[in-house]
């Protein structure tokens, strides 16, 4: 299942779940068990406050399970079902809501009140209990301020928990904005600071009030305990007092308007009555109240608390002393017209409550804004601020009166333009290396020309060189004459023939180095190509006196290939074994398939080898292993180098494997068919006369 984005798939986090629900279920029916009472039936029920911090913080089930416990611990709240209904529902679905939307709980709790729970109590109150519309107004009035007020208490708590980061991390509690925490925090403090010396103005008018009823009622009590006794002292000792008179006693005081007053036997059956005393009818349950020996009467049944206060009794009582047969003296009250005198003073405390809380959003919500517009204004400052920076342009960020708020924005202007300094620095460094590259390329591309040009003209006056020294050897025109003269024509030709593999080399290396190679492929046998490289060596191998053993396996496919670059690499390969085999060693060279796709030719010799050490620079350009005993090889390091871009080219490889003294072994695989990213045929890239066995022609 897919949740919408910014909601919690996780209800329940195990550990925490397990820590936080028996917690803050407790919590709430304390908060609803030790609640306020602020008028007869009304109490200040702060249990919702846990109930939404559950919903909240672990989920919506936690906040339901918190919600019944916090009715579960009154008795009257689960005496109706429209009121277990709205309790329960509450944390659900401001829990659904903040997990969804994640905004504030005040906003989501009061939108909850006044679009579900408002109505649903005005249609229960009226059709169900038949209450006035002013009475619905003002309890509706009373939950709608005490529902916004427990929000606010638990998105304070809520915000505390975010604040501690493995609280936080264990509940999975986003962090709070600007604006919702400093709208949470002044709405709180004007409404405890507004609050405060309204509800202590409440409670002293309902304990003036209750004192001045005690009062009166306990006066009636002892005067009519005083007529008692005086007709007791006119009766004959021991003498009971007949029923008139005990009527004419009670009728002879003035009760309070709407009292109700009775004597009582000592056995408690009352003697004598005027008006209705329900205590004495045991009609519902007697509660200690305010102070001394008076007692509140409660109705029983299913009424809401306004109604039941509303038909409730007050009662006080008086000893009768030296009156045969009778007890004590009752007087009740009936609590409507108090209830009725402070429910009208409530009136007024209650919208200026409301007045207060709705007032106290005003100038949060105001606050909020005031407060956070200016970190806003620099944060969307912010947005692209490097690549405005990146493309020169000047950033210049808002400032604000508020010292704190201009303090950061100064920072970050100091960082910004730091920024843009370095980037502008960076920027110069960048061209100066660009320059220094562009005149890097220049002097390498001249460099380049300078030896392809050089290489062309030596190789020109080389060739006649070697041709001529060749006619001389062999005596074309006549003979020499003088030994000597046949040793220093064979010095000619070998010098210029070293000579002339140098130039070749450099002439190969500038070529590759500016993308100039070029391949121009055919079939051919990978065998003869080794073979004809292998006839051009046996020469120079039979003057050191190295062996050179060829071993080719049975019907090898043909290869596409370029034969002069691919007899190029095994002149180059072959002539490196040749120069670092001693006398008597001898040069393998294997030719077999590497699978169905590609051949391999392995080039062998038992010469001094090469260091490990100094075989991974081996292929590089112009590396040579220097060494006492090889000092006078010869070359200038291309010879590999070049063999494996050739190689890699074709789309081969070249592996070299050796240590000191153990030899060195050259392992080159091609494929059969050329790689489908080399072009089919290239022109040659060799002048038409180059030779092409690497040996001058005259």
């Amino acid at each position: 299942m897919k949740w919408p984005a910014g909601y919690s798939t996780v209800w329940w986090r195990p550990t925490a779940a397990l820590l936080g629900v028996p917690g803050l279920m407790a919590a709430a029916a304390a908060g609803n068990y030790y609640a306020p009472n602020l008028f007869y039936g009304v109490d200040l029920l702060f249990g919702s406050i846990f109930t939404l911090l559950a919903a909240a913080m672990i989920g919506p089930l936690a906040g339901v399970l918190a919600g019944f416990a916090s009715i579960a611990i009154l008795p009257e709240l689960l005496s109706g079902p429209i009121q277990l209904l709205l309790f329960v529902i509450e944390p659900l679905i401001v829990g659904l809501a903040y997990r969804r939307w994640q905004r504030g709980l005040v906003i989501m709790d009061l939108t909850y009140w006044l679009v579900l729970g408002v109505p649903v109590l005005m249609l229960a109150y009226r059709w169900q209990y038949g209450l006035d519309w002013w009475t619905i107004l003002l309890i509706c009035f009373k939950t709608l301020l005490n529902g916004g007020f427990n929000a606010l208490m638990a998105g304070l708590l809520l915000y505390a928990c975010a604040m501690m980061p493995k609280l936080a991390q264990a509940y999975g509690i986003a962090r709070p904005r600007l604006r919702e925490l400093v709208f949470n925090t002044v709405l709180a403090a004007i409404m405890l600071a507004g609050m405060i010396p309204i509800v202590q103005t409440n409670n002293w008018q309902r304990d003036q009030a209750e004192r001045d009823l005690v009062r009166a009622m306990t006066v009636d009590a002892r005067t009519l305990a005083d007529h008692v006794e005086a007709l007791g002292a006119k009766t004959p000792l021991d003498a009971p007092i007949d029923d008139v008179a005990l009527n004419a006693a009670l009728q002879s005081i003035s009760l309070m308007p709407d009292g109700a007053a009775a004597i009582v036997a000592s056995d408690g059956k009352p003697l004598a009555r005027r008006g209705v005393v329900r205590a004495l009818n045991s009609q519902g349950t007697a509660l200690h109240a305010f102070r001394g020996d008076v007692r509140v009467f409660l109705p029983r049944g299913r009424i809401p608390d306004i109604q039941r206060w509303q038909d409730a009794r007050f009662m006080t009582t008086a000893l009768v002393s030296g009156v045969s047969g009778v007890s004590l003296v009752v007087v009740e009250r009936p609590a409507g017209p108090l209830v009725g005198t402070l429910q009208t003073e409530r009136s007024a405390v209650t919208f200026l409550s409301a007045d207060l809380f709705f007032a106290g959003l005003v100038i949060a919500f105001l606050l909020s804004q005031w407060l956070s517009r200016p970190i806003l204004a620099l944060q969307r400052a912010s947005d692209g601020i490097g690549e405005k920076i990146a493309a020169g342009e000047q950033v210049t960020l808002p400032s604000t009166a508020i010292h704190e708020y201009a303090q950061l924005s100064e920072t970050l202007q100091r960082t910004s333009n730091d920024f843009g300094h370095t980037i502008q620095a960076l920027e110069e460094n960048q061209m100066r290396a660009l320059a220094a590259k562009e005149a890097a390329e220049t002097a390498n591309r001249a460099k380049s020309t300078f030896l392809a040009t050089v290489s062309h003209e030596l190789r020109t006056p080389l060739n006649a060189i070697l041709g001529f020294s060749e006619m001389m050897r062999e005596e074309v025109f006549g003979p020499l004459g003088a030994q000597r003269y046949r040793e220093y024509v064979n010095d000619i030709h070998q010098s210029g023939s070293h000579l002339l593999v140098i130039v070749e080399d450099i002439l190969s290396a500038s070529a590759m180095e500016a993308g100039g190679i070029t391949l121009r492929r055919r079939l051919i046998s990978l065998g003869d190509v080794v073979q004809s490289a292998t006839l051009t060596l046996e020469q120079s191998a039979a003057e050191k006196g190295i062996g050179i053993n060829i071993s080719a396996a049975p019907d090898l496919p043909n290869i596409d290939a370029d034969p002069n670059r691919i007899r190029q690499v095994f002149l180059n390969l072959i002539s490196n074994s040749l120069k670092y085999t001693q006398t008597g060693g001898t040069v393998h060279i294997t030719i077999e398939p590497a699978n169905s796709q590609a051949l391999r030719v392995i080039v062998k010799d038992d010469g001094i080898g090469i260091p490990v050490e100094k075989l991974q620079h081996i292929t590089r350009a112009f590396y040579r292993v220097m060494d006492e005993t090889i000092a006078d090889a010869g070359g200038v390091g291309l010879g590999l180098a070049i063999s494996k871009e050739l190689v890699a080219l074709h789309g081969g490889t070249l592996t070299i494997t050796s240590a000191a003294d153990q030899g060195t072994t050259v392992d080159v695989t091609l494929p059969i068919d050329a790689p489908p990213d080399i072009p089919p045929d290239t022109p040659p890239d060799t002048p038409p006369d180059t030779p092409t066995d690497g040996q001058p022609t005259p």
